[in-house]
């Protein structure tokens, strides 16, 4: 499918699947949806729907727990975004804008998690400022959106969650109990 994304003052145009279209299509109507939300509105299987979502994601045009961005950077103005019908894990896919944060983040992903872990929880603000604060080697000295990339990438590797603004690690599953 052809069309245009406008995020800000920013049109991207784009050619993908239908799929792809469909997961776009309900933040025309809302600013941020949960995965089931979306899961719900385009009636496809949570799993997919995180698979495909990440697409969005990585271009920019959401942003992580499925939030509609309100900017882009200019230079994308006027670019197309295609998925070229290529899965996520092709190996000849060229490095994405997630691929890059990982990269750069992911030394602080320990850091991360233990704080979380120590903490129960904390807002992004605070996880930021504390990494800033505490982090020596490597030396953090990533922007507050870097760092709610890196916490997006880690929601759809379901390793956290974010609930009213504080990001969580994820519980374990539950065992069940034995008689």
């Amino acid at each position: 499918m052809r069309g245009q994304v406008a995020v800000g003052d920013v049109v991207v145009d784009f050619c993908v699947s239908p799929v792809l279209a469909s997961i776009l299509a309900p933040f025309q109507h809302h600013e941020a949806l949960t995965a089931e939300q979306l899961a719900a509105a385009v009636n496809l299987p949570v799993p997919l729907v995180r698979r495909r979502a990440l697409f969005w994601v990585n271009h920019g045009i959401l942003l992580g727990a499925y939030r509609r961005a309100t900017v882009l950077h200019p230079s994308m103005h006027g670019c197309r975004v295609e998925d070229l019908g290529l899965e996520e894990d092709a190996p000849t896919q060229l490095p994405t804008a997630i691929d890059s944060l990982v990269l750069e983040l992911g030394p602080y992903e320990p850091y991360i998690m233990g704080m979380l872990t120590n903490y129960g929880g904390l807002p992004l603000d605070r996880l930021h400022a504390m990494l800033k604060l505490f982090v020596v080697s490597p030396k953090y000295d990533k922007s507050t959106e870097q760092l709610a990339g890196f916490l997006s990438h880690l929601a759809t590797q379901e390793k956290l969650i974010v609930d009213n603004g504080v990001w969580k690690k994820k519980p374990a599953p539950s065992k069940p109990s034995e008689n």
